[in-house]
């Protein structure tokens, strides 16, 4: 938690006692221990115990705990603020931290239960790191080669060599081409497999269990990424298992379209933001586990994306295969739901293959898959027999002017789309800066409008407003090139005339006219990224937090990257930095450059406080917010409202990651076009988010968010103010739901976001690329 005891100016910050007697660990020693009544206590009621390790700066060591009572937690922080905590690794009760120490000096290191009061024994130890670089060199002597198509026995045995945590290992060797495709099985009926592949340059790959519905033989399954020798592990799940096994190393992928004879043919292409339904049943592709599976393929243009593969009759099963070959599974997506999900955060370009399966075998139904954002966005027309869309014609029926109107008709025999629908489609020629509606009206069928930009974005439209049945989508046209226009229908089968059009301005409607979001072509992105992970006294010690000050450089990082803000439109200030008078001075800075058509997003990442507000009428629990800064001063909410009274942005988005922070909501968000978002309520604290190598969730959200993760409804290179609140709510609930929080009086609570858009309304346009 983000909850320390120490105080500032007379302000406390709310903590969780987490002191507590430090036994100390040596390097490749294991320890017992228990958590039981008595242990210090974390925030979350958990019972906790401190060990620590003396470290040189660059070493690298493997921290393991294991339990057959408890589901542990472990967490490391180093001299430096560097801090690192794992939940589950291969089980939940086995946790593993693998750190570099950034400084010389104690690891703190904690163990404690994931549920509170919960007791139970344990095994900790300690393993010198970098075991991938290590094994990488081993001798040939110590290792057998094999060659493709052939099966070795073998037995691991004491005397075998061992890896880090203490598994006896036998290694293998084989030469391999970039993109040559291989799959390596490990079999044994008297332990449990695990499987390990070096490759020469690229990052280890593990594989404990096979497929879902498999036995516990281990299997990886790949296009090699490099060139050059690899290397193979045959070890076990657990320390001290023994036995006999046989590895084989054979050409083609396990359950792909190599092994399997499936020809691209067999596969069905799926478009971006388009459900497809299909169903398991008898004739699909078999797994050699027996599961039934669906091919899929999913071009990707290189931009985020995220695979959901649902169903209401069976325990979905997914796997996706990159255009590199290499394979990402899911079972269940968080949240408690058996649907699969992946989600591609960096996604390279080209061809995905997407496998709907199931975790049991023989289970038969229907599902959807859905493929969200980073690709072409609309199924194109194709035959009508086939169901499969192939590439359209430059143009459709025929091609659309400017201030002009073209008459057309849905008929049996036209084109289809995937879903079934009739569609015609037309070209305009389109100029960069061009303000145009589309419209597409009929008095016979409902309308569907779909607009694909010449770099293949796109924008579709059902009813331009409520009870008006019409279609039509108003934008500054992003880029100059031919626009494909698609006249459709909401459902199958319709038929009938319509006409389409493309005219200068709004659309015309009777009654009250929609809200046209529209960006402003001079506006410009400005933004002041706080972080502070080492408040004074400098160094190690005193309140420090973990990984705050990183949330600000990512930000600033992801900001330039994706073009959206240019480097001289951002100042960071992180840890000592981060003083008041460099805040006061930064926020004059951009108030002088900043106009009414831009945008500006202030972000804090660090502590928070609250303390007496005076006789300020606006706080009802009687009780002022704080941001703490590095130099032990602080910024009040009403400090920070007056700032933004300096700020003439179109939109001002304040963003705190800190304890208590939704109380500066009242203050800060009581002017017009501000957006706040502040990752709990008033009077709770915020938690670190480790898991994600993040000093909070809000501010790893954030961030993913704004690369384009909250890019989705629809994915257009437009985040809207709705996308965002909605992405952040989203990940809120499935990530943070039960992450437990506390007040400054001790009182348990959970820690929730809280969204404030000032009227800012859901449609604007936040980001625009």
């Amino acid at each position: 938690m983000r909850s320390v005891t120490t105080y500032t100016a007379g302000l406390s910050l709310a903590l969780g006692t987490l002191t507590g007697a430090q036994e100390a660990i040596e390097l490749d020693q294991t320890l017992t221990g228990r958590l039981e009544e008595g242990d210090a206590t974390a925030p979350g009621g958990q019972w906790q115990d401190a060990y620590t390790f003396d470290a040189n700066a660059g070493q690298e060591i493997v921290i393991h705990v294991h339990s057959a009572e408890v589901d542990t937690i472990l967490a490391a922080t180093d001299a430096s603020g560097q801090a690192l905590e794992n939940d589950d690794f291969g089980s939940t009760r086995e946790a593993q931290v693998t750190l570099t120490a950034a400084a010389d000096g104690p690891v703190a290191i904690t163990v404690r239960s994931y549920l509170p009061q919960t007791e139970g024994s344990y095994v900790i130890s300690v393993r010198g790191g970098g075991e991938a670089s290590t094994l990488r060199g081993m001798a040939q002597t110590d290792a057998q080669f094999i060659s493709i198509g052939q099966t070795i026995p073998g037995r691991l045995e004491p005397g075998d060599g061992q890896l880090n945590s203490g598994e006896y290992r036998d290694g293998f060797y084989f030469d391999g081409q970039a993109g040559d495709e291989i799959t390596i099985d490990l079999q044994s009926t008297e332990f449990d497999p695990y499987l390990i592949l070096i490759p020469p340059v690229s990052a280890q790959i593990d594989n404990d269990d096979a497929a879902a519905g498999d036995t516990l033989d281990s299997q990886i399954s790949l296009r090699l990424p490099d060139t050059g020798e690899y290397r193979l592990l045959a070890t076990s799940y657990a320390v001290g298992e023994t036995g006999s096994y046989t590895i084989t190393l054979s050409p083609g992928l396990s359950g792909s379209p190599t092994s399997t004879g499936i020809e691209p043919a067999d596969s069905v292409a799926l478009f971006a933001d388009q459900p497809h339904t299909g169903e398991l049943g008898a004739g699909d592709e078999v797994f050699n586990s027996g599961e039934l599976f669906d091919v899929y393929t999913f071009e990707n243009d290189g931009r985020p994306f995220k695979v959901t593969l649902a169903s209401s009759a069976f325990d979905t099963y997914l796997i996706v295969i990159d255009p590199q070959g290499r394979q990402f599974d899911n079972d269940d997506a968080s949240g408690g739901t058996l649907d699969s999900q992946l989600m591609f955060s960096t996604a390279e370009a080209g061809t995905y293959t997407i496998l709907a399966s199931s975790y049991a075998t023989g289970v038969q139904g229907p599902y959807e898959v859905l493929v969200s954002g980073g690709g072409l966005a609309s199924p194109v027309a194709g035959p009508p027999s086939t169901g499969t869309p192939t590439q359209p014609a430059p143009m459709g029926p025929g091609e659309l002017a400017l201030n002009d109107s073209g008459q057309g008709s849905l008929d049996q025999g036209d084109a289809t789309l995937q879903s079934g629908e009739y569609i015609d489609w037309f070209e305009f020629q389109g100029q960069v800066g061009q303000q145009v509606t589309f419209a597409l009206e009929s008095t016979v069928i409902d309308p569907y409008l779909i607009v694909i930009s010449p770099s293949g974005q796109q924008q579709d439209n059902d009813d331009v407003v409520q009870g008006n049945l019409n279609s039509a989508i108003t934008m500054t046209l992003p880029e100059t090139g031919a626009y494909r226009v698609g006249a459709t229908s909401y459902a199958a089968g319709m038929v009938g005339p319509y006409t389409v059009g493309v005219h200068e301005g709004a659309y015309q409607v009777a009654g009250p006219q929609p809200f046209v979001p529209t960006v402003s072509p001079t506006r410009t992105y400005y933004g002041l990224f706080c972080g502070i992970s080492d408040y004074l006294p400098a160094g190690p010690g005193g309140s420090d937090l973990p990984l705050c000050a990183s949330d600000a450089t990512k930000l600033h990082d992801t900001m330039v990257e994706t073009g959206v803000m240019q480097p001289e439109n951002i100042i960071t200030l992180t840890d000592t930095q981060a003083t008041r008078q460099a805040l006061l001075d930064a926020f004059a800075d951009l108030s002088a450059r900043i106009d009414e058509d831009d945008v500006f997003v202030f972000f804090y990442s660090g502590h928070g406080g609250q303390g007496d507000p005076g006789s300020d009428p606006r706080e009802a629990d009687q009780m002022d917010e704080y941001l703490f800064l590095a130099d032990s001063e602080s910024l009040t909410d009403d400090e920070l409202a007056t700032l933004f009274d300096g700020i003439p942005a179109e939109i001002s988005v304040v963003c705190l990651d800190s304890c208590f922070s939704g109380g500066f909501s009242k203050d800060v968000i009581v002017q017009p076009r501000r957006l706040g978002l502040f990752s709990s309520e008033e009077d709770l604290t915020s938690s670190v988010a480790g898991k994600f190598q993040a000093g909070g969730y809000l501010s790893h959200f954030f961030v993913t968010g704004v690369a384009g993760d909250a890019d989705n409804d629809p994915t257009d290179s437009q985040i809207t103010v709705g996308e965002l609140c909605h992405y952040l709510q989203t990940m809120f609930a499935q990530n943070v739901i039960a992450e437990e929080s506390s007040t400054n009086r001790d009182t348990r609570g959970y820690q929730h976001l809280v969204v404030d858009r000032g009227g800012v309304k859901v449609e604007e346009i936040l980001i625009a690329r």
